[in-house]
């Protein structure tokens, strides 16, 4: 019995994904001059939720001159009560001679996200809470 092993890295990801029921994506940012910072919308097939949990890396095309530190984050914002999106924001670090940089140099940037868990809405986190509370509450006994 043999196996193929030549599989694409497309194809590993895709059966990954579809074994695990796994959500990830990769946005791409282009800016043509320096910035201070960019910020881009995670492209995520549901409505996150403040307890949406989501793991990102930042890649960049080409190789900085001179060497440069960035930093990634990833910001929850809610504009009503059901529109939610999760921005990835990009800003510049320490630079080769360990100062703060100002701006952000001209370029394209990948930012490559995972899902860990879509979260659940915080109303039912809470009363989920309450009823755990109560359940233990109606299971205690006293014995005389």
């Amino acid at each position: 019995m043999s196996y193929n092993l030549n599989y694409s890295g497309e194809q590993v990801n895709e059966a990954i994904g579809n074994a695990l029921s796994l959500i990830s994506g990769t946005e791409t940012i282009t800016n043509s001059s320096s910035s201070s910072f960019l910020n881009t919308k995670l492209s995520l097939p549901f409505t996150p939720t403040i307890n949406t949990r989501i793991v990102a890396t930042l890649r960049r095309a080409g190789a900085p001159s001179p060497f440069l530190n960035y930093c990634l984050t990833l910001m929850y914002n809610q504009t009503s009560a059901t529109n939610a999106s999760i921005y990835a924001v990009i800003c510049a670090g320490q630079n080769a001679s360990g100062s703060p940089s100002a701006t952000l140099p001209a370029g394209t940037y990948y930012v490559d996200w995972l899902v860990l868990s879509k979260g659940e809405a915080a109303s039912t986190a809470s009363t989920n809470a309450l009823s755990t509370e109560s359940e233990e509450s109606t299971n205690e006994t006293e014995i005389s």
